[in-house]
């Protein structure tokens, strides 16, 4: 600090708010660590005089800056009041940031990569399209919480006040709304009305008074699981009323809700050009992904990085779950890692397996038939697949739920699933029927075919590859006898033919699928009055088979059939006696559907 800045700093602080002539060349001259001699012959001032100008002086400042000023001292203290001075403005402005900013328990998001297409468009959509509602929707892993922390940081000088809360632990929405109207009131509003609808309504007052910026975090914990996405658990009913009131009322500010899940209200009021929008949140691209992985120590892997972004669709959880396997399992090598297979490793398929928990009876069969099928499929494919019949608006909700939850893709083929999703669903269903199998107890044995008979060929052999061959793998673990296994399956064609006899289902398609997968001589074997679907039985051998009064439904026979000798293949019960006769139908008719 010079001299003339200390001197004006001096002259503001003493109560008259000037110095005299001589108080200004004692106080220079001090400054510049002049004695009081020095000071007297210099200026012709008798010392005596000099000193007590002095001494009068530095008692003002010691009164104003409650500390002891001295001709020695005097660097210091100003120095520390300066010091001081600069604290306060500092805590004064970080109190009045705080009195306009809450972000409660939000993540530190200093290191965040990727999205700034996506910020720069929700930006817009904000700050000058002025949405009242904008919702991020996307599948766990995916970075929606991270992503709306960055989005508000970059926006939050445009609002008067922002407040972040999340609803994890599924917050009743009185204590939600009492917060957002304490806080947008500065404290002010304290008796607040008794009903949930009265607080909503105060709430919008404050939300036209002030431009505010409300994140709401986890939006599907007060969701309902078991039922069409959207669907309010008990009691949370009325954040519905929130959303319709927010989206639907003028006012100037607004709300950002991040979701597995679509509300049903933001569904009916968002359009493009409308002040409620949503934005799907996708995967990362390359370099994202890549500094994602770097920060995880693997470096350079080129097209590896890109085969593992393209498997996990770039969800960031998923990479950083990968890349820690890399690391522990594979000593970095991430090549082997892919080799593996299966990625859909434990802590990425347990928040899938959350997810699928949610979905309806009808939601859980369409993702094991998307598992199955391998491939987009349409509606019409998927109304084929299903044991029991649901009209066409039933099915078309249930897909449209799928997309809300984020667990489904759609494009002009059809629906499919992402890798890491498909292998997730897939390995639930494995299991799940292995345990059904081993308890006699089927039901998606029954419902869902382990693989399809006319399907394109290399289809075939994947559904065989990671399906059949798997749950077989699966079974012999439970079961280590290859002959105790067949009495297993043996015991379950009974239970079928006493509870299930000329019911449509996939059971005893599917354990002529596990005969042949496990090389089963089924010579004598009776199918009889059973509904036989998607048996793929080209190179199997059927002597003596009894298939009296079977339906046999999208099954694929060998080209000849010589060599078969008593098959009767007719609901009337018409006995197939001879050879001839099946070469004859497999001329006419091919494979038999």
């Amino acid at each position: 600090m010079s001299s003339e800045e200390a001197i004006a700093l001096v002259t503001r602080l003493l109560e008259r708010g000037y110095l005299t002539k001589v108080q200004k060349i004692v106080f220079e001259q001090s400054w510049q660590g002049q004695k009081y001699s020095d000071m007297g012959i210099k200026e012709g001032y008798d010392l005596g005089y000099i000193k007590d100008v002095g001494s009068e002086l530095w008692r003002s400042l010691s009164k104003v800056l409650n500390e002891k000023v001295t001709k020695t001292n005097l660097h210091g203290v100003l120095q520390r009041f300066i010091d001081q001075q600069e604290d306060a403005q500092q805590i004064a402005k970080l109190q009045a940031i705080n009195a306009r900013i809450n972000w409660g328990e939000a993540i530190d998001v200093s290191i965040f990569y990727g999205r700034s297409q996506e910020i720069t468009k929700l930006k817009t959509w904000i700050v000058q399209d002025h949405c009242r509602i904008v919702t991020i929707l996307g599948m766990g892993g995916m970075g929606k919480t991270s992503f709306a922390i960055a989005l508000a940081e970059k926006i939050q000088d445009e609002f008067d006040f922002v407040i972040w809360r999340s609803l994890r632990d599924a917050m009743p929405i009185d204590e939600y709304l009492t917060t957002l109207i304490k806080f947008f009131s500065q404290q002010q509003d304290t008796e607040l009305p008794d009903n949930t609808g009265g607080k909503i309504s105060r709430l919008i007052e404050l939300l036209k008074r002030s431009r505010c910026l409300m994140i709401l975090d986890n939006f599907e914990t007060i969701l309902q699981g078991g039922k069409q996405a959207g669907t309010y658990r008990e009691g949370y009913e009325m954040y519905g009323e929130l959303l319709k009131r927010v989206g639907e009322i003028s006012h100037q500010s607004c709300l950002i809700v991040t979701s597995r899940e679509k509300p049903q209200e933001i569904s009916l009021m968002e359009g493009d050009r409308l002040f409620v929008r949503t934005m799907p949140l996708h995967g990362l691209d390359i370099d994202a992904g890549q500094h994602i992985l770097d920060d995880k120590g693997l470096h350079q892997i080129g097209d590896d990085l890109e085969r593992l972004r393209v498997h996990y669709r770039g969800n960031p959880l998923a990479l950083k779950m990968a890349a820690s396997a890399v690391q522990d399992l594979f000593a970095g090598d991430i090549s082997q890692f892919l080799r593996q297979g299966n990625f859909a490793f434990n802590g990425i398929g347990k928040l899938i397996q959350q997810q699928c928990d949610r979905l309806s009876k009808l939601e859980r069969s369409i993702m094991n038939w998307l598992a199955i099928n391998r491939e987009p499929v349409t509606i019409s494919d998927l109304q084929m697949d299903l044991v029991i019949e649901f009209p066409q608006s039933r099915l078309i909700e249930a897909i449209e739920s799928l997309l809300w939850r984020s667990l489904i893709e759609s494009s002009a083929l059809g629906f499919t699933l992402q890798p890491v999703v498909m292998e997730s669903v897939t390995e639930s269903l494995i299991e799940n029927i292995a345990q059904e199998i081993l308890s006699e107890q089927p039901q998606l044995f029954l419902s869902h075919a382990l693989i399809k008979a006319q399907s394109k060929d290399y289809i075939r052999d994947i559904q065989i590859r990671v399906i059949l061959k798997p749950l077989c793998d699966r079974l012999f673990i439970e079961i280590m006898s290859p002959q105790q296994l067949v009495q297993k399956l043996n015991c379950l064609l009974t239970y079928l033919q006493t509870n299930y006899a000329k019911q449509t289902n996939y059971g005893a398609g599917n354990l002529l699928n596990l005969f042949r997968q496990l090389q089963t001589d089924i010579t004598g074997y009776d199918f009889s009055r059973l509904s036989i679907r998607q048996a793929y039985l080209q190179d199997v051998n059927l002597h003596h088979l009894n298939f009296t009064e079977v339906n046999f439904d999208n099954c694929t026979f060998a080209s000849t059939f010589g060599g078969i000798t008593s098959v009767v293949f007719s609901p009337d019960g018409e006995q197939l006696a001879t050879s001839d006769r099946l070469q004859q139908l497999a001329s006419t008719y091919g494979e038999w559907t």
